[in-house]
C-alpha cells in the first residue's frame, strides 16, 4: 500500500505540476477500509502488487508525454505485461495505460498524440496472453469456483452491470464514509444513483484535468463490470461484501478527485494557514469514519486462538510421532473462524516425518486435548 502511495504521489504530482496534489492523492487512497481484504489477506494481497505495476507503467507513459522518448513507452508496455504476472487485475493495465495516452483530452506536455502511440502499453498485455493463454488459458475457463461451468457459461455482462450499478451505491459512495457490508434497498439505489451519474457528469465538465476524470471512470466501472460479470452466479449479496474488489475503484475515485481539485488551485496552493488547517481537518474526518470499520474487519481474536490451536496440535503430532496425513484422516474437519467453509484447519498440520503412531482411536486420544 505504501509502495503504491508513492507512486501515486509521483504520478499525480507530475500530472498537475504541485506536491499537494500528490498528499492528497496519497491520503485519499490510502487512509481507507475500501480494499482491507487486500491489505489484510496474503491471498489478496497480490492485487496490490498488481496495481503498483499498474502506476509504474502509468508513469513510464506520463513521463513518455513529457519527453517522447521511446524508451519510456518500451518500460510502460513491459509493466503493462508484468503486472497480470501478479494478479488477475492486472490485465487492465496496459487499456488503462493505452486509455491515457489518447490523444483526446488535450495535452498539458508534448506527446501521446497517435492512435499508434496510445496502443503500444496494451501491446504488453497482449503479449501476457500470447504466453499465459496457451499455457493455462483451459483452467483459467474451467476453475473449481465456476461449479463445473465454464467462464463463458457464467460470465453475464447484464447481471455484471446490475452488481456495478448497486455496487457504486453500497461500496463506492457509502465505503468512502466508513459503511460496509450494506446492501441498500434497491429504491434507494434507484434514488442514489442518478445523484452519482449527475457528480460524474459534473466532474467531466468541471474537472481541468479531463483525462483524469475519465482514466478514474474507466477504473471505477471497468473493473466492476468485469469483475461482478464473471461472478453473476454467485449473488450480489456473496460478492458485494468482498473489499479486494475495491482496490481499482478507490484509485480510480482518487483519480475523479484530483481531477478536479486544480479548479480550486488558487485556494488551495496559497497554502494559507487556513487552508492547511481545512485540509489537514479533512485528512483526520477521513481517518476517524474509516477507523471503526478497519479495526472490525481486521481484529479478530478468535483467529488468532485457532490458529494457535493448530499449531498446538502440530507440536503434538511432532512429540507423538503423528504424520499430518494420519491426524487429518482422524480428527473432524474444523473451520478456522473467518476462513473459508471449503479448508479443513488441519489442512495447516507439518505433522511428524517419523510416524509412530497410525492407530485413529489412539491420534484421536492423544489430540484430544487440543483439538476442538
Amino acid at each position: 500500500v505504501v509502495l503504491g502511495m508513492v507512486l501515486l504521489y509521483h504520478f499525480v504530482r507530475r500530472e498537475l505540476g504541485h506536491p499537494l496534489y500528490g498528499l492528497i492523492a496519497m491520503a485519499f487512497f490510502g487512509v481507507t477500509t475500501q480494499y482491507v481484504e487486500a491489505v489484510s489477506w496474503f491471498s489478496a494481497s497480490f492485487a496490490l502488487l498488481a496495481l503498483d505495476t499498474l502506476l509504474l507503467g502509468l508513469l513510464a507513459a506520463q513521463r513518455y508525454r513529457q519527453t517522447q522518448a521511446f524508451v519510456s513507452l518500451t518500460l510502460s508496455a513491459f509493466a503493462c505485461a508484468l503486472s497480470p504476472c501478479w494478479f488477475a487485475s492486472g490485465i487492465l493495465a496496459g487499456p488503462f495505460c493505452s486509455l491515457y495516452l489518447l490523444p483526446f483530452f488535450g495535452a498539458k506536455h508534448g506527446g501521446g498524440r497517435s492512435l499508434f502511440i496510445a496502443g503500444v502499453p496494451s501491446l504488453g498485455t497482449a503479449a501476457f496472453l500470447a504466453v499465459s493463454v496457451p499455457l493455462a488459458g483451459r483452467r483459467i475457463v474451467e476453475l473449481e469456483h465456476y461449479g463445473g461451468m465454464t467462464l463463458t457459461e457464467v460470465f453475464r455482462p447484464l447481471v455484471g452491470l446490475e452488481y456495478t450499478a448497486r455496487s457504486l451505491v453500497d461500496n463506492l459512495l457509502l465505503g468512502t464514509f466508513g459503511i460496509g457490508g450494506v446492501n441498500c434497498p434497491l429504491p434507494l439505489v434507484g434514488i442514489l444513483l442518478p445523484l452519482l451519474a449527475v457528480l460524474a457528469l459534473l466532474a467531466l465538465w468541471y474537472a481541468p484535468s479531463l483525462r483524469f476524470v475519465v482514466l478514474g471512470l474507466a477504473f471505477i466501472l471497468v473493473s466492476y463490470v468485469l469483475i461482478y460479470s464473471a461472478r453473476s452466479s454467485w449473488g450480489y449479496e456473496r460478492v458485494s461484501t468482498w473489499g479486494r474488489y475495491q482496490l481499482f475503484p478507490q484509485l480510480g475515485l482518487t483519480l475523479i478527485v484530483c481531477g478536479v481539485l486544480p479548479r480550486w488551485e488558487c485556494w488551495l496552493l496559497g497554502l494559507s494557514w487556513l487552508s492547511l488547517f481545512v485540509l489537514a481537518r479533512v485528512f483526520e474526518a477521513i481517518f476517524v469514519v474509516q477507523v471503526a470499520r478497519g479495526l472490525g474487519d481486521i481484529w479478530h481474536p478468535q483467529q488468532g486462538l485457532d490458529l494457535s490451536r493448530v499449531e498446538r496440535v502440530d507440536a503434538s503430532c511432532r512429540e507423538h510421532g503423528i504424520t499430518a496425513d494420519a491426524a487429518r484422516q482422524a480428527l473432524p474437519p474444523w473451520v478456522i473462524t473467518h476462513s473459508s467453509e471449503r479448508v479443513n484447519a488441519w489442512e495447516l498440520l507439518h505433522g511428524s516425518d517419523r510416524p509412530t503412531v497410525t492407530d485413529p482411536a489412539t491420534i484421536r486420544r492423544l489430540l484430544q486435548d487440543e483439538a476442538p
